[in-house]
């Protein structure tokens, strides 16, 4: 519009004898298509401050749901293994790692995990168990982050691979943990054949989870595409 009206200042037909004014029909029809492209450009801009609030509370409702879920599957589906019993809650934190993205699956997979234990009486296991978790999701949210970049096609064993490190965080910072904070010293040592059994079992779930979920185009459309969010 503001070049439109300094051209027609310059076209001899339109020019006043003074040639610095222009007639009132061109200006009002330049201020028209003025108004008109700020107008434009708020709607734009209403529907992308929307369209950001509302990803915005998807991701909260979804990070919501998976604390939940690590929550419900630590303190109430257990499994007796060589090692006692083992729970599903490291399946729900991995998963939500890999569906929710790094920060958001922290905040999930901690809270949740630590409510569980919270509930269940070992609420001197909380700050661990937070902080332990979150890094479980956070970590192979971070492994996952450039194959979803690339857009490729992700194998069985690689999503196994990728999870791998979390659960090495997963079983050495509980040790670290139980020796160093709890002061147990070595005896902590005697939980790492159990955790190594839930490690395991919360691999293999995930992944098999992962890849069924991702299958289906509307479950799909609300997974982690890589990009790197913030709470």
């Amino acid at each position: 519009a503001v070049l439109l009206e300094q051209a027609v200042c310059r076209v001899p037909g339109l020019m006043r004898p003074s040639g610095k004014t222009v007639p009132k029909k061109i200006l009002v029809f330049a201020s028209f298509y003025r108004i008109r492209i700020g107008y434009n450009q708020g709607i734009l801009w209403k529907r992308g401050s929307l369209t950001m609030k509302n990803e915005t509370i998807r991701k909260l409702v979804l990070s919501a749901m998976f604390a939940a879920l690590c929550c419900v599957a630590t303190m109430i589906v257990q499994i007796p293994t060589v090692a006692g019993y083992t729970n599903l809650g490291e399946c729900m934190c991995l998963l939500a790692g890999l569906v929710l993205g790094p920060w958001y699956g922290f905040f999930a997979a901690g809270i949740g995990s630590g409510l569980a234990d919270l509930l269940a009486g070992y609420a001197h296991y909380v700050p661990g168990t937070f902080i332990i978790k979150g890094l479980v999701a956070l970590v192979a949210a971070l492994l996952l982050q450039p194959m979803l970049k690339k857009g490729e096609k992700i194998p069985f064993w690689r999503l196994a691979l990728i999870e791998l490190p979390s659960e090495v965080i997963m079983v050495a910072g509980y040790f670290g943990y139980k020796a160093l904070i709890l002061g147990k010293g070595l005896a902590a040592a005697a939980s790492i054949p159990n955790n190594l059994v839930q490690a395991a079992v919360g691999i293999v779930l995930s992944v098999v989870l992962y890849t069924a979920l991702a299958k289906v185009p509307e479950i799909h459309k609300a997974f982690w595409k890589g990009e790197m969010n913030h709470v």
